[in-house]
């Protein structure tokens, strides 16, 4: 991946040692867990993300463990949810369930700063007259 070098990884052995570490943490923090229990749904206006959130999520077999949920509430964080019609679904893919949540920080916390930079070569003209109409369609997107 291009862009590891610019990923902070930290690995914990369990909840508790997360819960430690993040205890131990400077400045605003916040976490924000996404589960089923949720209180509220994990978008604007119902909820509002904030410089310094955490989000965090659970195994997609498991979901988060209940000491979690427990640390979340206790420590002024929020336990939210993606809403989902579960009757023959219970949980999202974990991968979509984390870019689902991601986007929306993002969108909230970039309100009004971000604009969508011109792509730089080539261009859908020229993608045209290269492969034909159709180029997009045989790659599959």
């Amino acid at each position: 991946l291009d862009y590891w070098g610019a990923v902070g990884v930290k690995t914990h052995t369990s909840w508790d040692a997360f819960a430690e570490f993040f205890r131990e943490l400077d400045g605003p923090k916040r976490l924000v867990a996404f589960t089923v229990y949720g209180s509220t749904y994990y978008a604007g206006p119902e909820f509002e993300y904030r410089a310094g959130d955490w989000l965090v999520f659970g195994a997609e077999t498991s979901g988060l463990p209940i000491e979690a949920h427990n640390d979340v509430e206790a420590t002024g964080g929020a336990l939210v949810k993606i809403p989902i019609v579960d009757t023959h679904v219970r949980s999202l893919n974990l991968a979509t369930s984390v870019g689902v949540a991601t986007f929306e920080a993002l969108r909230q916390l970039d309100a009004g700063r971000h604009t969508v930079a011109p792509r730089v070569g080539p261009s859908l003209e020229e993608v045209r007259e290269k492969y034909g109409n159709t180029a997009g369609e045989r790659r599959g997107s």
